[in-house]
């Protein structure tokens, strides 16, 4: 019998991965195309060179898509050491999505942040829509859990996302972008 050539049957394809070790302005992934239906992004230990909020914008061409699109909200339940609370978050026609909200993140060596981020067929044309969950330590000692969603708002294409801080650098994290297919 003559053989058959068929893709694996894998799901995840992992496009980009690694450490951040010494300070970069953001991280740049342009990956995204039609191959995949949909992105998975994961990271861990983010933490910044100073106290900041942190942020994704969409790319395009190799640049940072900044216009006032991002419409996003978090939820937002939070633990101190007197107690636990929850309050909510979000923008509209922001120049950016907010994965921690509008909380700081601690640069503590031991501390930071951890996020994923699922991103929707970003290259088809139409609304790009994000979910993400990211959890981490905020300015003092309150530990912050973020769950949130949003969509760029506009009919464009993107293929790329940036993650960075809103001041300073990155300071350190460890990160992997996979492509995903339904």
């Amino acid at each position: 019998a003559n053989p058959v050539w068929a893709e694996s049957g894998g799901t995840h394809v992992k496009l980009a991965g690694g450490s951040i070790s010494s300070a970069i302005s953001q991280l740049d992934l342009d990956h995204f195309s039609s191959t995949y239906t949909h992105y998975y992004l994961v990271g861990s230990n983010f933490s910044g060179t100073s106290e900041q909020q942190f942020r994704a914008r969409m790319r395009t061409g190799g640049s940072n898509v900044s216009t006032g699109n991002y419409i996003w909200a978090t939820s937002h339940p939070l633990q101190t050491s007197s107690g636990s609370s929850h309050n909510s978050h979000g923008g509209w026609n922001n120049g950016h999505f907010g994965i921690n909200g509008t909380n700081n993140i601690r640069i503590d060596s031991d501390e930071g942040c951890a996020f994923e981020m699922n991103i929707y067929q970003p290259y088809q044309g139409n609304r790009t829509w994000c979910n993400w969950h990211s959890s981490g330590y905020e300015t003092g000692t309150q530990f912050n859990v973020h769950i949130g969603s949003g969509f760029y708002n506009a009919n464009d294409s993107f293929n790329g996302i940036s993650i960075f801080f809103n001041g300073g650098n990155i300071d350190r994290g460890n990160y992997a972008l996979y492509g995903v297919k339904y």
